[in-house]
């Protein structure tokens, strides 16, 4: 059959056309050049039947249809990202901020519950921690042993819970660069999604961080399943490794720089790619190759305030992610294996270190219901965790559809241009909004706000109000006025409070020294304020427990009480019926209830149970009446 060549009419753009790699971008110089050049000429494809042709072009037509539809969308951004070489585009949900997180990593931890600036504990003066345990061989089926050891850097020691937080966003930068062997960023970008500020201090943090990631070395000996399906992996075996392979920081160029996933230009200022990088070590880099990993909604898990929510959280999210709805697990195996916690010898110790956390995750809807129980063994105690709606939380439903961060071949959005407006100007465009600032009216300005604005107003005020209250706070501390408006203006009132909630537990000399240096440099909270955090939720807690139990205790007591009203309403009913009894009557069922009660009956003690039984008799026979009474009416 001789070949046909069919030109597809009203082609999709260059990014989209069929034929070209799915992802794949046009990065050719002929199309970022400003000039003009000769029109392009149509792709074509040669094929023997020419419906095929005619269906790819349908399909082409569609899935550039459907792009737009995407882009379209306000709750949706796109940009253009290097992958490898490659540029393409990258569609995300607004303010949906989601990593990957290395399976075993979330199963199994690598690092403390401090922050590192407290007193050092136990395990980290050893600067190690192990777990030892017993797992099956998939392949023998024999018993064989399991080990977790890590071992913290010789001079720094162990990872922290901060560098866990350093490691997650550090796992979203090398997601959306598609997991290249060299991850760029800069500092800037890195603290501001961590949100620790942007002080020196916290740039130190980054560095030291680093470190203690590089210096980590974590054994895992028949702890890592094989892939099922790779080839030369069927069986447990031992590895060791650091976290990260290489990392390079610099001080960087005064200036905004660009973000990390730039496009290649040509004409790119050296100046605006991004100077410092990292690498995963390479087992690492094979876990996730290997697709050894899940994704995580990382805007929740920071907003967390508790170190032990946010581990806890990582590792229930693994086992929702598993399509469970609940999970239970060992009390002790829980706190030791999995959170790291420090040893304690009773089960209620490890309860009331676990209470803040429980009390976090239900209030934001990771779990619904936390439950303790007896094992089946009467070994200990178990604990049994109903997920909440954030627990299934990794990405938006529509990117999830998509695929993670699914790279597309989209067109580009039109942009196009909108005629001014009287009084209109566009807002700043770091924050990201579209809306316009209008000016008012001057309708508005003659009679007044118009519907709605006495809400606003009122909101103003309210928020001018708490400020003020704010404000003498500060300056009670000995902070003069003008740095205390001087603060508020540059790192908001949540920072401010933050620290005037730390201070009392850093007992500092100068108090106002100290809260000024810590809102600048926007410290960590200290070890004593997170416990005093932890007693209060317990506090809390406990307090809402006992009100749980009063309310259950009144509406158990309101509910007798009815319940013998009712009694002593029917009790009357029946006296009053007995006594318009015919004698014969009376004396027949009276004989019965003295039977009925036995020998107490027939000595004529127990008066009050004689009555009673008299009443339980008379009631029988009302209610043996209405049962004649409806049969007769059915008959």
């Amino acid at each position: 059959m001789a070949q046909s060549k069919k030109e597809l009419s009203g082609a999709p753009p260059p990014e989209f056309a069929p034929g070209q790699p799915v992802g794949a971008a046009d990065t050719t110089g002929a199309a970022r050049s400003k000039k003009p050049g000769p029109a392009a000429k149509a792709p074509t494809i040669e094929t023997e039947a020419p419906d095929l042709a005619g269906a790819l072009d349908d399909e082409a037509h569609r899935l550039n249809a459907a792009a737009q539809e995407l882009l379209d969308n306000p709750d949706v951004e796109s940009k253009i990202v290097n992958r490898r070489g490659r540029a393409q585009r990258v569609v995300t949900l607004k303010g949906m901020a989601a990593t990957k997180d290395i399976l075993i990593l979330a199963e199994y931890p690598f690092a403390t519950l401090s922050d590192g600036r407290g007193k050092p504990t136990a395990m980290q003066k050893a600067n190690r921690f192990e777990y030892e345990w017993d797992v099956t061989d998939p392949v023998t089926g024999r018993t064989v042993r399991a080990l977790w050891q890590v071992v913290g850097d010789d001079e720094l020691g162990l990872p922290t819970a901060q560098d866990e937080e350093l490691y997650l966003v550090l796992m979203q930068i090398s997601r959306e660069q598609g997991f290249p062997m060299q991850v760029r960023f800069t500092q800037y970008e890195l603290l501001q999604r961590l949100g620790w500020g942007l002080g020196k201090e916290r740039r130190e943090d980054i560095n030291l961080g680093l470190r203690r990631l590089l210096g980590v070395r974590i054994y895992a000996e028949n702890v890592i399943r094989p892939v099922p399906g790779r080839p030369g992996a069927t069986n447990l075996g031992s590895t060791g490794f650091p976290l990260v392979g290489v990392f390079h920081l610099e001080n960087e160029t005064p200036g905004r720089k660009k973000r990390h996933a730039v496009t290649d230009d040509a004409g790119a200022d050296p100046a605006d790619v991004p100077s410092c990088y990292f690498s995963w070590s390479p087992p690492l880099q094979s876990l996730l190759s290997e697709g050894q990993m899940r994704s995580l909604n990382l805007e929740f898990l920071l907003s967390l305030k508790l170190p032990i929510s946010k581990r806890l959280a990582r590792y229930l999210g693994k086992k929702a992610g598993d399509g469970k709805t609940s999970f239970e697990i060992g009390l002790t195996l829980l706190c030791s294996r999995h959170l790291n916690m420090t040893a304690a010898a009773y089960e209620s110790v490890m309860k009331q270190r676990l209470e803040g956390a429980h009390d976090e995750l239900i209030g934001r809807d990771f779990l619904t219901r936390v439950t303790y129980g007896p094992m089946k063994t009467r070994k200990g105690e178990k604990v049994l965790y109903e997920f909440g709606p954030k627990a299934f939380e990794t990405e938006s439903p529509l990117a999830g559809a998509l695929g993670p961060q699914l790279p597309l071949p989209l067109p580009a959005p039109a942009q196009p241009a909108q005629p001014a407006l009287p009084f209109e100007a566009p807002l700043s465009p770091a924050n990201g909004s579209s809306e316009v600032v209008t000016a008012p009216s001057t309708q508005e300005a003659a009679n007044g706000p118009l519907n709605g604005s006495e809400t606003a107003s009122s909101e103003k005020a309210e928020a001018r109000k708490a400020e003020r209250v704010l404000l003498e706070r500060v300056e009670s501390v000995g902070v003069s006025a003008g740095v205390a408006r001087e603060l508020l203006s540059e790192f908001g009132a949540d920072a401010l409070g933050l620290q005037l909630e730390c201070l009392g537990d850093r007992e500092p000399r100068d108090a106002a020294a100290t809260y000024v240096k810590a809102v600048r440099e926007a410290w960590a909270p200290p070890g004593a304020y997170t416990e005093r955090l932890e007693a209060q939720a317990r506090e809390v807690a406990r307090r809402a427990a006992e009100e749980r139990e009063a309310g259950r205790q009144a509406t158990r007591r309101a509910a007798e009480e009815r319940e013998r009203e009712i009694q002593r309403g029917e009790s009357e009913q029946l006296d009053l019926l007995w006594a318009r009894l015919d004698p014969a009557t009376r004396e027949r069922l009276e004989a019965e209830a003295v039977d009925r009660l036995g020998i107490l009956g027939r000595l004529g003690k127990a008066q009050s149970a004689l009555v009673a039984m008299r009443r339980a008799v008379l009631r029988e026979r009302l209610s043996q009446l209405e049962d004649e009474l409806e049969s007769d009416e059915n008959a």
